[in-house]
């Protein structure tokens, strides 16, 4: 059965709770207005809205600037929905969009220092904002579970975690590893591993399986090659389409933990004997299927999304007391084909995310310890700060990188988490969102 949901009048205080964590926070005139009304209505006006399109990053006003810092430095103004007046309905819903593309970079782990190239990382910025209001699209196929896939041949994944060098005969394993331990099935928590090379939902035979199905992808230096449903630039197979011949066309088999289950090219795919883009394509589909087939990987990205809106539990007694949410959490992803959208809104309707963790007296509403970003965008956003348009770049460049310094003082490199596995608040057991506090 669905999370019961919550159906009076949030109140001043669930008004101002639900707009912390879907657009980092609110003027007093926007909570006074969400206070009246349900969380139906108040998810209707912050997730059913068409919304206008992201004009990309302008250049930097100094020719010789840094153009990976422009791009963040742009991400972060979308956050304060930039052209759109406050008293607007659709300045919030604008925002709350950024903040859930903001979740699929801190699932979908991206280190611009790595990545070097800011085209990269703007395309996959649009790869996130193309997937994010998912519920909004008629298309079953644009959900979560597709995005898995795209993300494997994204050109900023590719250089970030190696992809690149992973061919046929010398596999590289780091995206391999990362798609099972952090994007979809995840590792069992210390004291769940008994033996090395066995993380308890998956093993190293299936890590060293999945680099080969993934392997034989570059990146389009000229982002000219689109991918075929989200019109975006993506990576392309080396060799050719019709001969990939860096990539690993053997059958793959996984261990016992993934069903014993091989992996192997679709004959009606090849050229020949030889792999082709296609079959490539094909196999790494096979492999999101396998995935996506364990319950593991759906109970991980609720989790992940839990965290995110509520609350990261920190001892094995409020992680069992989540539990029963997250089943529920997990029956609205698998049935709405796995779509992120409605596992969200149902959460944020829900009377758990205005009660959360009952009982527990170090706790209200779920408290989360806010992160910089939060700290910083939400009191420009309570005190609302005028945002330059990016018509006017030299003054949006200089607002922006006033909040982009801000947040990196407070020890938050913005898209430069310390390693891949990405922001350890939103991933790292058992402190989580207490990582925001430091000496």
């Amino acid at each position: 059965m669905p999370l019961t949901e919550f159906t009076g009048a949030l109140g001043v205080k669930r008004a101002a709770h639900l707009l912390r964590r879907t657009v980092a926070g609110a003027t007093k005139q926007k909570i006074d207005e969400f206070a009246a009304l349900t969380p139906a209505q108040a998810i209707t006006q912050l997730y059913r809205q068409a919304l206008p399109t992201v004009p990309p990053p302008s250049p930097p006003t100094d020719p010789e600037g840094d153009q990976i810092l422009a791009f963040k430095q742009w991400f972060l103004g979308q956050m304060m929905s930039p052209g759109i007046a406050t008293s607007s309905n659709l300045n919030l819903a604008f925002a709350a969009r950024e903040r859930l593309v903001f979740f699929l970079h801190s699932h979908f782990t991206t280190i611009s220092e790595k990545v070097n190239d800011h085209q990269a990382l703007y395309y996959q910025n649009e790869l996130f904002r193309f997937f994010a209001l998912d519920a909004l699209n008629a298309d079953p196929e644009i959900n979560f579970k597709t995005l898995t896939l795209k993300i494997c041949i994204d050109s900023a994944m590719l250089k970030v975690l190696d992809g690149i060098l992973n061919v046929k005969g010398s596999p590289n394993e780091n995206y391999a590893r990362e798609l099972l331990e952090l994007y979809t099935i995840g590792r069992g928590l210390p004291g769940t591993i008994t033996s090395e090379g066995d993380y308890f939902y998956f093993t190293e035979q299936d890590v060293q399986a999945a680099a080969r199905v993934l392997s034989g992808w570059g990146t389009d230096d000229e982002y000219l090659t689109l991918d075929i449903d989200t019109n975006i630039p993506r990576g392309v197979i080396k060799g050719s389409v019709t001969n990939a011949s860096a990539h690993d066309n053997d059958p793959k088999e996984f261990s016992v933990r993934l069903g014993s289950v091989v992996i192997q090219s679709d004959p009606t795919l090849l050229n020949g004997t030889e792999p082709t883009e296609a079959s490539a394509l094909d196999e790494i589909q096979q492999l999101i299927d396998l995935l996506y087939a364990q319950p593991e990987t759906h109970r991980n990205i609720c989790r992940k999304i839990y965290r995110f809106f509520v609350w990261g539990p920190h001892t094995d007694d409020e992680i069992n007391a989540i539990e029963p949410i997250i089943a529920e959490m997990v029956i609205t992803f698998t049935s709405n084909g796995f779509k992120l959208q409605p596992v969200i809104e149902e959460l944020l309707r829900s009377q758990h995310f205005y009660d959360a963790g009952a009982g527990y007296p170090d706790d209200n509403f779920g408290g989360i310890i806010k992160s910089p970003l939060d700290l910083v965008i939400g009191t420009l956003r309570f005190f609302d700060h005028p945002v330059p348009a990016m018509t006017d770049v030299a003054a949006f460049e200089t607002f922006t990188g006033a909040i982009h310094d801000a947040i990196r003082t407070q020890s938050m490199a913005f898209y430069d988490p310390y390693d891949v596995a990405g922001y350890e608040a939103y991933h790292q057991f058992p402190l989580y969102h207490r990582f925001w506090i430091t000496p």
